[in-house]
């Protein structure tokens, strides 16, 4: 077992003290000039800004890799009919080994299943977004029936304006 080493030696705190004051007492221009550009120096900084969440990121990522391995998939194929030609052995080898094709019927497969999972969600959300928007309508049209209902009933009997006639005064000029 190796021998344990010694604890690290702490400086005295100054985090209480005023600024500009050294341990001792003293106080001088140049001392907190430094204090001040250490404390700068130490300051912890800022926390990383939240990542952003998207609608749909993993599944956007899971398409894109899917898509990107059929694409080399595809690639490997491609260049084996090349070689198979440029070699002049397009007959005794007609097709590419099975596990490439394979590869590409997984990728394939893939894609697919990850393109059923978005329609999924997105269908989902379509039947979210339809039933709040009912809501909200239903909500509206229930401010707006009680709206009016307050604006019919009055407390006070209406008095028709013909029935209170009072006369104009005369502004005839003088």
């Amino acid at each position: 077992m190796p021998p344990k080493g010694r604890a690290p030696v702490r400086k005295a705190s100054t985090a209480s003290q005023p600024a500009g004051k050294d341990v001792g007492g003293a106080s001088t221009s140049s001392q907190t000039v430094k204090n001040k550009s250490q404390a700068k120096m130490t300051k912890m900084p800022p926390p990383p800004s939240p990542v952003p969440t998207t609608i749909l990121g993993p599944e956007m990522q899971a398409l894109e890799k899917s898509l990107r391995d059929a694409a080399l998939s595809t690639g490997r194929i491609f260049r084996f009919y090349a070689d198979a030609r440029e070699e002049g052995i397009g007959t005794q080898v007609p097709h590419p080994p099975r596990s490439i094709n394979r590869a590409l019927g997984r990728s394939l497969e893939r894609y697919d299943q990850v393109c059923d999972t978005v329609e999924t969600r997105l269908l989902h959300a379509i039947s979210v977004l339809e039933r709040d928007l009912k809501a909200e309508q239903a909500r509206i049209d229930a401010e707006a029936s009680a709206s009016v209902a307050t604006r019919t009933r009055s407390k006070r009997p209406s008095v028709s304006p013909t029935a209170t006639r009072i006369p104009l005064p005369n502004t005839s000029p003088p």
